[in-house]
Order: C-alpha cells, then structure tokens, then sequence
C-alpha cells in the first residue's frame, strides 16, 4: 500500500490517502494521528515502537512523527557500503540529508541543520534519546534498520547484514 498523509485544507483535519486508488482511507484532526495510521498500516511493529519512543522520551514525541512520515512516504535509503543513508527532505523537494549510520554502538550523525545545532547544547535543550543526539533523519533510519520497507540499495549492491541482524534482535 503507498500511503500519503495530506492536509484536509480549511477544516483543519488530515486525511490519509491510497496513493494508487485516490480513495481516503482515514480522517482525524491531528497530524500524529494520521501519520501513526498510515504508519501502522505499513507496519504494526513500526508504530508500537515509535508510540513506545514516545512514551520513554516525551521531547523526542515531534521527531519520531517525522521519522514515521519520512518512513511512510519512503524517504530513506541505505546506500551502498551499509554505514549510509540518503534521507529526503519531508517536505522539500531535491533536499537530500546523509545519515551515517556506523553499527557497533557507535554514535549516528547526521548533516541537516537540526542535529548539528543539537550537538552543540547541552544539559535540558539537547533534544537525545538513550543519551543521544537524534534528528528526525536518525530516526527514520533507525525505523528503516529495525523494520524495512526497501531491499534495494542505492549504486548497486545489497541490504547489509548489519541491518538484517539489527532488525531481528530488535523487531523479531
């Protein structure tokens, strides 16, 4: 199912629409619930661990429904090598975002604005999860390792082992 969450215009409600048929499939009020929807859609899992994010780190709440609508709209993509993503902008478009994601506990960065003015605070402004910097683009990584919705690689290759193992340990 390609799924797209739109703004319903003057009345102040979100629609999520079947990109292929045109049908709207549902209609809420806010746009974390219609992203979550059209989240759960795709994957349940997806969206029990991002509302169980939420639950743990409350000021990564907006994040992680930007992680989810990236995810939905198919935004992320593991480049070749394993350790690289190119996230797309949620709502610019040519705006590409590299993730570099190295595995192994090591910390991932990434170069939109957002996380790099987060690196720089400290203490109660850093907006972290477990103790890290997270950006949205991070996030929507994280969702891509751990539940995936794309097999193919960008410039030839295959899907990493490292993810295939990520997603068992954590999803399965």
């Amino acid at each position: 199912m390609d799924l797209q969450v739109v703004d319903g215009g003057n009345l102040g409600a979100y629609k999520v629409v079947d990109v292929t048929s045109g049908d709207v499939v549902y209609r809420c009020v806010r746009w974390d619930d219609a992203v979550l929807f059209a989240l759960g859609c795709l994957s349940a899992k997806a969206a029990d661990w991002v509302e169980r994010k939420r639950v743990e780190a409350p000021k990564v709440s907006g994040r992680l429904i930007g992680a989810a609508h990236l995810y939905v709209l198919g935004r992320v993509y593991l480049l070749k090598g394993g350790e690289d993503f190119a996230v797309m902008s949620e709502f610019q478009d040519g705006v590409v975002y590299n993730v570099w994601w190295p595995g192994d506990g090591a910390v991932p960065r990434c170069t939109c604005e957002d996380y790099q003015r987060s690196v720089g605070l400290y203490g109660d402004d850093a907006i972290t999860l477990h103790g890290r910097v997270v950006c949205k683009h991070i996030l929507a990584c994280a969702l891509e390792i751990l539940f995936p919705r794309k097999k193919e690689v960008i410039s030839d290759g295959v899907a990493s082992d490292r993810a295939e193992h990520a997603c068992d340990a954590e999803a399965g």
